[in-house]
This record gives structure tokens, C-alpha cells and sequence, in this order.
């Protein structure tokens, strides 16, 4: 088998598959977060304010301004997640 082959082989392996089979295992237990409609809009601007830091270089003088917004509505985010999370969790029997 060539060098080419065998790191192609290897690259598509798990490094170690007792770990994979677990993880998969806990992650197909974990809660599913479905965030309703109201949140689209929050989750639209952060994701606005990601591409457009991205897109400025940290020398540019709106970078600052630009990543603080996209702070914010990352923040604004999780807020709604973990509330959205909690009240789900209340639901449940």
C-alpha cells in the first residue's frame, strides 16, 4: 500500500474507535435545543455580525466596533438558549 494510500486510510479512521462509540453514544442522550421562530432574528444578526468581522482585518479601525456588536448578539444568543433550555427542561415529566 502506497504512503498516499495508507494516510488517506488513516486520515478516515477515529483515533481511537472505544472513544468515538462513546462519544456518539452521549451525544445521542443529550437533549435536542430547538429554538422557536422568535429567536431567528437574534440568531440572523449574530451570524451577520460574525461574517462581517471576519471579513474586516483586526488592524481596520471598525474592528473593534464590529466585534463588540458581534459579542453582544453572540451573548443575546446563549441568553435565549439557556432560557429556551430551561423552560423545556420544566416541561418535561
Amino acid at each position: 500500500m502506497s504512503n498516499q494510500k495508507r494516510c488517506q486510510k488513516a486520515a478516515k479512521a477515529p483515533a481511537c474507535p472505544e472513544k468515538a462509540r462513546r462519544a456518539h453514544d452521549e451525544l445521542s442522550e443529550a437533549p435536542a435545543l430547538i429554538l422557536p421562530a422568535r429567536h431567528l432574528d437574534t440568531l440572523r444578526a449574530a451570524s451577520t455580525a460574525y461574517r462581517r468581522l471576519f471579513e474586516l482585518r483586526a488592524t481596520s479601525p471598525e474592528w473593534r466596533k464590529a466585534y463588540a456588536e458581534w459579542q453582544r448578539l453572540a451573548e443575546d444568543l446563549a441568553g435565549a438558549a439557556v432560557r429556551e433550555f430551561d423552560a423545556q427542561r420544566e416541561l418535561q415529566p
